[in-house]
């Protein structure tokens, strides 16, 4: 990803369905809206996953949550009367008021907002597909919100997964949405089958995979479509530190930091979920939760400055023989080596590195910590670095520079 004058922009995303449900009600501010806001962009997230409107889901540990930050079941609706009993003849003119503050204040702290139009599991009473009222909210959403410099469309989250619609309803959408979008915002869909079925529907590849070796089938879809971005919005991973509000495949911080990182060194970008804050329950003030409590934003904060620092938009995946996971600036002459939990050394071998001169640092990319390691001439393209001492994290990051 690029901004249109030339500066790369790295992504790190952040999913928050029930924005938009934060401080409705106040006609003057936003304050918990910037409160949680303010947290995430001082943590390097700068994409925000949000629906223009959701409205429960059936699932979570509920009786475990504090009513202030109970967002299920908003009495306020996007269309006339309420979710329970909807008038789709109208449109209710102040919601989107409330969502245009929400969008130009995430702008400000320039943070992008991934706007899904629609989402079919979180109980919407949405008007009949292809109907003149959901059209008309349709149309309203893109045309009040195209001018937004921060946005990217998304259809639907999980857009074939419920049954709601087909690939011609998407496909539809997306035209109708490019017809009346003067501003040429980026598109996607949140759903894999189609835009595997329909990449040049889409400007960039979004992708749910859950599957234990992620590196490997992100690799694969990376390779697949190398002209486009590659984002995985859903990766199994969402981390738990209080009570449960949807039970995914992997809840472990550290699991989740880890499944993060495998996306990145496939060459792709990814998306953070905390339980506490993805869905109906957003814990506005999370810095004033006690501490074993509060989500490790700060381990992503420096992957994103790490990445940054190490220029993605230069790197390409790299592994040969016995390597490990790897990205290569050839620029630079770099290497990134990501060393799994419980691995030793870099091993393997690089044919190019043969009778060149080669020096190693290690991170612990928990803590940012930097430690200078071994400088040696290589006579085999084997490297055979042992991963220093010095290194406790589970996980660890090795950079290999040649010359």
């Amino acid at each position: 990803f690029t901004y249109a004058d030339g500066t790369p922009y790295y992504l790190m995303a952040y999913e928050l369905d029930w924005l938009f449900a934060l401080d409705w009600q106040n006609q003057e501010d936003i304050p918990k809206s910037k409160q949680i806001i303010n947290t995430i962009s001082s943590r390097g997230f700068n994409q925000v996953v949000m629906n223009v409107y959701a409205y429960d889901a059936n699932w979570g540990e509920r009786d475990k949550i504090d009513p202030r930050y109970d967002y299920a079941k908003p009495t306020v609706f996007p269309f006339g009367g309420s979710n329970e009993e909807p008038n789709f003849d109208k449109l209710n003119i102040s919601f989107f008021q409330h969502l245009d503050r929400v969008i130009a204040y995430l702008n400000e702290k320039n943070v992008v907002s991934h706007l899904m139009i629609y989402v079919w599991n979180k109980n919407v009473n949405w008007p009949e597909a292809s109907s003149a009222e959901d059209n008309r909210y349709f149309d309203y959403v893109v045309k009040r919100y195209q001018a937004y410099p921060n946005l990217v469309w998304d259809i639907s989250k999980e857009a074939l997964g419920y049954g709601h619609n087909d690939m011609s309803y998407i496909s539809d959408r997306i035209d109708r949405l490019r017809s009346l979008d003067a501003h040429k915002r980026l598109v996607s869909v949140h759903d894999y089958q189609y835009c595997s079925n329909f990449p040049e529907k889409v400007d960039f590849i979004s992708i749910q995979e859950w599957v234990p070796n992620l590196y490997n089938s992100m690799r694969g879809v990376v390779k697949k479509y190398p002209d486009k971005p590659i984002f995985n919005i859903e990766h199994g991973g969402y981390d738990q530190t209080m009570h449960a509000i949807f039970w995914g495949a992997y809840a472990d911080p550290l699991e989740c930091l880890w499944r993060n990182y495998e996306c990145v060194f496939a060459g792709s970008y990814s998306t953070y979920y905390w339980q506490n804050t993805s869905w109906y329950e957003v814990v506005h003030d999370i810095e004033k939760l006690p501490t074993e409590h509060q989500p490790r934003l700060d381990w992503y904060q420096r992957l994103v400055e790490f990445m940054e620092k190490h220029h993605f938009e230069r790197l390409e995946p790299l592994q040969s023989g016995f390597t490990t996971y790897a990205l290569h600036d050839k620029q630079e002459q770099q290497i990134l080596f990501l060393l799994p939990e419980n691995m030793q050394m870099i091993a393997g071998g690089i044919d190019f590195l043969q009778g060149k001169k080669v020096s190693v640092s290690w991170m612990n990319p928990f803590n940012g910590e930097l430690y200078k390691g071994q400088v040696r001439e290589k006579s085999g393209a084997w490297m055979g670095f042992r991963k220093d001492d010095r290194v406790t994290s589970p996980f660890c990051i090795a950079i290999l520079k040649y010359e």
